[in-house]
């Protein structure tokens, strides 16, 4: 898997422009996003209808071992011919 990411705040965000889809995610197969950094705005621009690949919000907790890591709390995902939005069940 190779992961790539985005330069931030310091560049033009193409969803936030109103693009339609953004490079990014052109190549991925899944996007995470921390969803104490987002905005509502991005997070509708996330969840529309014609997004191109799954989208997941994630917040940061700690492992076993003390190191950081993203626990999935909801998932955008495409469910046969409708989007789908829901939370993640706790396991």
């Amino acid at each position: 898997m190779r992961t790539l990411r985005c330069s931030g705040p310091e560049v033009r965000c193409a969803l936030l422009a109103g693009d339609a889809t953004c490079a990014l995610h052109d190549e991925a197969d899944l996007a995470v996003y921390d969803e104490s950094t987002i905005t509502p705005l991005l997070t509708l621009r996330l969840i529309r209808p014609r997004r191109t690949i799954p989208i997941a919000f994630a917040k940061d907790r700690l492992n076993a071992e003390g190191r950081h890591e993203p626990q999935i709390t909801s998932l955008a995902s495409e469910a046969q011919e409708r989007g789908c939005f829901g939370h993640v069940p706790a396991r």
